[in-house]
C-alpha cells in the first residue's frame, strides 16, 4: 500500500515535469523565433539609416558620425544587397561581429574594416567583413558571385568615405580556409605584396575577369560560410579613385533635416538595454533534451508497469 502511494506520487511529479519540460521547449521555440525575427530586422536598412544612404549627389558622413564615430564611409555592390555603412574599430576585430552601426548589441552586427588596415584605405590591401545572414541580408549576396552567371552580371560598386570616393571593380570570386594566412595575415601583406597575392589567388578563382591590376589597390569582402564554419566565401576588387564621383558627391554639413544630438541620446541610451544571447552548440542541447525526455519517458514506463503488476 505505501509502495503504491509512493509510486502514485512519484508519476505525478513525472507528469508535472514532463509538463514543466514541454512548456520550457515551447517558450525556447517561441523565443527562437522572435529572435530570428529580431535579427532579420537587425540586418536591414532601418528608416532611419536609409535617410543617410548616400544618394547621386551626396553623401552625409557628418551625420553617420554623429550617430557613431566608428563610421568611416559606405560601401555598396551595384544591384546587391551590399549596401550598408562601414564600421572600423581600432584594436578589434570582434567588436563589429555583434554590433550595429548605432553601437548597439544587435546580432547581425556590423560591415567592418579589418583593425589592421588604415581607415582612410591607403594600404594596397585591405579586408572587409560581414556576416552571411539569411534573406541575402549583409554579406550573404558575396556567396551569390560564385555562380558564374551572377558574377558575369555584377561588376561594380563604390566605396565613399569622407574625403574620398573609390569605384569598385570586382575580380573574382572563391572560397577560402578562414585560417589562410596568405590571405588574412595584413600584417605581412597589406602593403607591397599585392604581386604576391595575385599570383596566390589565381591558385584559387573560381570567377574571374582578365583585368589590369599593375599598381592595383585590392579589397577583398569576406564572410563566412553557412555550412562549413572553416570556410570563407569571398570577392576581390580592385578599387581606384574616382575623381568624378568625387567632384558630385557633396559632403553636407549643417542641412539634413535631423536633430543629431536627439539621435545621439536616444542611441546612447540603447545602448543598456539588455538581449539574451545564449552561446551554445544547437546539436549538443537538442542531443542532451531529447535523452532527458526518453529517461523520463522510460521511468514512467516502468513506474505504470510496476503499479499495473501490483
Amino acid at each position: 500500500m505505501i509502495i503504491s502511494k509512493i509510486l502514485n506520487i512519484i508519476e505525478k511529479i513525472i507528469d508535472i515535469f514532463l509538463f514543466i519540460f514541454f512548456l520550457f521547449f515551447f517558450l525556447i521555440g517561441v523565443y527562437a523565433l522572435y529572435d530570428i525575427n529580431e535579427v532579420y530586422n537587425g540586418a536591414k536598412l532601418d528608416n532611419e539609416l536609409k535617410e543617410l544612404e548616400p544618394t547621386n549627389d551626396e553623401f552625409l558622413i557628418k551625420d553617420l558620425k554623429d550617430i557613431n564615430q566608428d563610421i568611416i564611409g559606405w560601401i555598396k555592390v551595384d544591384d546587391t544587397n551590399i549596401n550598408y555603412p562601414l564600421l572600423y574599430k581600432k584594436e578589434d576585430n570582434n567588436y563589429y561581429l555583434s554590433r550595429n552601426y548605432k553601437d548597439e548589441y544587435e546580432t547581425a552586427g556590423s560591415i567592418f574594416l579589418d583593425h589592421r588596415n588604415d581607415p582612410y584605405f591607403n594600404d594596397d590591401y585591405n579586408i572587409i567583413y560581414g556576416h552571411n545572414m539569411s534573406h541575402d541580408m549583409m554579406f550573404s549576396d558575396v556567396k551569390k558571385f560564385l555562380n558564374k552567371e551572377f558574377f558575369d552580371v555584377h561588376r561594380y560598386g563604390r566605396l565613399l568615405l569622407e574625403n574620398n570616393v573609390y569605384k569598385i571593380e570586382i575580380i573574382s570570386s572563391f572560397q577560402v580556409s578562414a585560417f589562410d594566412s596568405n590571405i588574412y595575415n595584413l600584417l605581412d601583406n597589406k602593403n607591397n605584396k599585392n604581386n604576391i597575392l595575385l599570383d596566390y589567388f589565381k591558385k584559387l578563382y573560381i570567377n574571374n575577369r582578365d583585368i589590369n591590376l599593375d599598381n592595383s589597390k585590392l579589397l577583398l569582402f569576406s564572410t563566412c560560410d553557412a555550412l562549413d564554419p572553416n570556410k570563407r566565401s569571398v570577392l576581390l576588387a580592385n578599387i581606384s579613385l574616382d575623381d568624378n564621383l568625387s567632384d558630385k558627391i557633396v559632403i553636407k554639413k549643417d542641412n539634413k533635416k535631423i536633430n543629431n544630438k536627439n539621435i545621439k541620446n536616444k542611441h546612447n541610451k540603447s545602448n543598456d538595454n539588455f538581449k539574451l544571447d545564449i552561446n551554445l552548440n544547437i546539436k549538443d542541447i537538442c542531443f542532451y533534451l531529447l535523452l532527458i525526455v526518453v529517461i523520463i519517458i522510460f521511468l514512467t514506463l516502468i513506474i505504470r508497469i510496476i503499479k499495473n503488476r501490483r
